[in-house]
């Protein structure tokens, strides 16, 4: 079990309903400055506006670019020690003929992997 686990990470909204991207920062750094034993990250691809990501059941227009997904998940790799990471609601059958979709997924957990290598190779 994981000391100082947090059960869900709210994304932080402005007043006018965009992101505020800014403050994923201090939220991360708010929420793991007791220190933690390591984190576990789920993504649900959904997040991902669906020009980036296809390959949705139910896409929502609005959503995170990929490069939003990408930067979040170096900072949570900077911070925290990853200790695993999931990716759900990724649905190929959707996906475009090149398989954006599936490679953008791809993408995110070789992100990760390079976050965990990245961190276990600083003294």
């Amino acid at each position: 079990m994981f000391k100082g686990s947090i059960p869900a990470l709210v994304t932080p909204m402005r007043d006018d309903g965009s992101i505020d991207f800014g403050a994923w920062d201090g939220l991360l750094d708010f929420h793991l400055r007791e220190g933690t034993d390591g984190v576990y990250v789920s993504l649900d691809i959904d997040v991902v506006d669906p020009v980036y990501c296809p390959a949705q059941k139910y896409p929502e227009p609005a959503g995170l670019t990929s490069k939003q997904v990408i930067t979040a998940l170096r900072r949570i790799g900077q911070v925290a020690e990853v200790r695993g990471f999931d990716l759900c609601c990724l649905g190929p059958q959707y996906d475009d003929r090149v398989g954006t979709g599936s490679h953008l997924a791809a993408r995110f957990f070789v992100e990760v992997m390079a976050a965990m290598a990245w961190r276990r190779s600083r003294p």
